[in-house]
């Protein structure tokens, strides 16, 4: 959590006066506006955000997945709002695919293909790079099996 900084002053037409010292302030810093001898009613707040892009911090790959077994890919990501994702099989959204990992519980052949990630907040997108899952018989797994 970024804390903001703050110093109050009050500024009268001979000069101005500290209210306070420096001050953490976990809240968003108050602005007051003076109007002759005091500090009128009139209070600005300010929320300050800062904003990052995504980041995609894990790589793809080739994959061979026996049929009916368990699949399971993810992205690791960073960005400030945290991202939204959303996956695609052969450039199709997947419905309801929108975490940062992807599960099937039990891979049938309507599971082949290649996989992207959409990875996008209020500051920028990003696509994870493809993965490639082909599904196999039993004893047709010779790679990388997930």
């Amino acid at each position: 959590m970024h804390r903001a900084k703050s110093r109050l002053m009050a500024f009268t037409g001979s000069g101005s006066e500290e209210l306070s010292e420096m001050v953490n302030n976990p809240n968003p810093p108050l602005c007051f506006s003076l109007q002759g001898d005091g500090v009128s009613a009139d209070v600005l707040e300010v929320e300050i955000r800062i904003s990052e892009p995504p980041e995609v911090k894990n790589n793809a790959g080739y994959y061979k997945v026996k049929e009916g077994h368990k699949f399971m890919l993810s992205v690791s990501s960073s960005g400030m709002p945290p991202p939204d994702f959303q996956w695609r099989l052969n450039g199709v959204e997947v419905e309801g695919a929108n975490g940062a990992t992807y599960l099937v519980d039990k891979i049938s052949w309507g599971d082949a293909g290649t996989y992207t990630c959409s990875v996008g907040n209020a500051a920028g997108k990003v696509l994870w790079e493809e993965a490639v899952v082909d599904v196999v018989l039993d004893d047709e797994v010779e790679g990388d099996e997930l």
